[in-house]
């Protein structure tokens, strides 16, 4: 007996031995059926899962692991898969009533049906629901207190024990944090923020024509207008925000005010270790950097942001002054240029590049030594092992991919390129006209409308990608190439050569492609 999956192997075989160079394998993950119109196809995160949407006649329905559902009216969101997977979750409409679906079985009739949401770990699943001039919150499938208006996202914490969300009563707004209902205000401004360790919540209320900040259902100092909302540090030990009052504009960090400045140029930042926050100004001669509180130099211009280091003990930024840019690094001004910007450091601040512009001309400075000029340079990259650099450059017709210092010319303008993940290899995206090609270790591919998803083999010597032609998708690695697809998604290297995942018409297949 000839199996349905031995079925789909030959015929693909089949396919590929006709036109292309690549053996493949077939195995049908999913299928509507061939009296159904596909409306879409949604993949679970690991992504081992398939969900379609189908429609045949006037009804819809859901197709999970293979297996038709209940028919609706129509099925009024995507699927939606819990973070591991297991669950899967909808909205659907018959008539005038709308459900909420979950692993094939529908809740209650109601008016609406409003923001499913799983928690982070999977085992709560909550939405909202409407029923006449009352809105609910439904928690693994208990109604809780009805209210007058209810307003999405529902939240949870990282942890997952923790549910809030904004809702209202008597034309007051307030949020509830796991059941407990905290101070009302006229509205209750988004987003609702958990710590990192989940024991935190920030949000602000508005209360006339004054905000507040509230963290833990304590509201601190009214102000007029809020900047940033509440920010907490990545040890969830410290919390900011910003805001305005007046003409002045502030930060308050663990509800002390900072200093007032005319204007707040950049967002509150804290490193990743929690002890340093920062944040850019305007004063009234120029612009500075705020640091743990304390004014920095004074500029004409600070240019950019704060980049802080990862190990946290390093900070820089551009500026400018007397018509001159040029970058700071720890309190050290850097060489004067007419402009420089797409600052790039490594983890520790060791290696350090960024783009110069003197005279008419752009060049690469990496490790503080200039290299050579051109019209235009950009797109400054390091290796993964940091050992290499490289960046985009043109000079009238001419342009280059410069690699260590070494210029590699394109044919055409570069879209994107990148190192190996050993940082041996190089590989570009050129744009010859309408049409694009992968240039990897000079080797030059065949001309797509698109390129995509590239995907390297462990030893770095492959490069695998998804190239489209017109509405059709295929898997190219070096000479070979797969049939053409309606879709394609999770491309990935394994033992037996490459596998990807794959549509075609009402039919999905878990696609194995021979590289011998």
């Amino acid at each position: 007996m000839i199996t349905t999956t031995c079925l789909a192997a030959l015929w693909l075989l089949g396919a590929a031995e006709a036109g292309n160079a690549a053996t493949i394998e077939a195995r049908r993950l999913a299928s509507a059926p061939q009296d159904s119109k596909l409306k879409g196809v949604f993949v679970s995160p690991d992504p081992r899962r398939v969900g379609l949407i189908a429609r045949r006649g006037a009804k819809e329905f859901a197709v999970l692991d293979g297996i038709p559902g209940e028919e609706f009216d129509a099925i009024a969101s995507a699927l939606t898969f819990s973070p591991d997977s297991r669950n899967v979750a909808y909205v659907a409409r018959n008539g005038a009533d709308q459900y909420a679906v979950l692993n094939g079985f529908r809740s209650e009739g109601y008016d609406a049906i409003q923001s499913p949401t799983f928690s982070p770990d999977s085992l709560r699943f909550v939405y909202g629901a409407a029923k006449g001039t009352r809105r609910y919150v439904v928690l693994n499938g208990r109604r809780a207190s009805d209210y007058d208006s209810l307003t999405a996202p529902f939240v949870f914490s990282p942890d997952s024990r923790r549910l809030a969300y904004v809702a209202g009563k008597d034309g007051k707004e307030f949020v509830v944090n796991e059941g407990a209902v905290q101070e009302p205000f006229d509205i209750v401004l988004q987003p609702l923020s958990f710590s990192p360790d989940s024991t935190h919540l920030g949000y602000v209320g508005l209360q006339g024509a004054k905000e507040y900040a509230v963290v833990d259902g304590v509201k601190g100092t009214e102000f007029e207008r809020l900047l940033q909302p509440v920010t907490f540090s990545p040890d969830s030990r410290h919390f900011a925000y910003l805001a305005r009052r007046g003409q002045t504009e502030f930060a308050v960090l663990d509800w002390r005010k900072q200093e007032d400045f005319s204007r707040i140029l950049t967002g509150l930042a804290f490193t990743g270790d929690s002890r340093h926050v920062g944040y850019v100004v305007k004063q009234e001669s120029g612009a500075a950097v705020v640091l743990d509180g304390h004014r920095g130099a004074p500029y004409d211009q600070v240019t950019s942001g704060l980049y802080f280091s990862g190990d946290c003990k390093h900070v820089a930024f551009t500026a400018r002054q007397q018509r001159k840019e040029f970058i700071v690094v720890d309190g050290m001004k850097g060489p004067d240029f007419d402009s420089v910007g797409q600052l790039l450091f490594s983890g520790d601040f060791g290696r350090q590049a960024y783009v110069a512009r003197q005279n008419g001309k752009s060049f690469a400075v990496v490790d503080g030594t200039p290299c050579e000029e051109f019209d235009r340079v950009g797109a400054l990259s390091f290796s993964p092992n940091l050992k290499r650099i490289a960046y985009l450059a043109r000079s009238r017709a001419h342009k280059w991919l410069v690699v260590d210092g070494l210029k590699e010319p394109a044919d055409g303008e570069i879209e994107t390129y990148g190192f190996t993940p050993d940082s041996s290899r190089m590989w570009f995206v050129e744009k010859l006209g309408a049409k694009k090609r992968l240039v990897f270790d000079d080797a030059k591919g065949a001309d797509y409308d698109g390129l995509w998803m590239f995907t390297f083999s462990p030893a770095c010597d492959k490069l695998a990608y998804v190239g489209v032609r017109g509405k059709k998708s295929s898997v190219v690695v070096g000479a070979l190439e797969s049939p053409d697809y309606d879709e394609i998604w999770a491309l990935a290297f394994d033992p037996k050569g490459l596998v990807f995942n794959a549509r075609e018409g009402n039919d999905v297949w878990r696609v194995t492609m021979k590289l011998d």
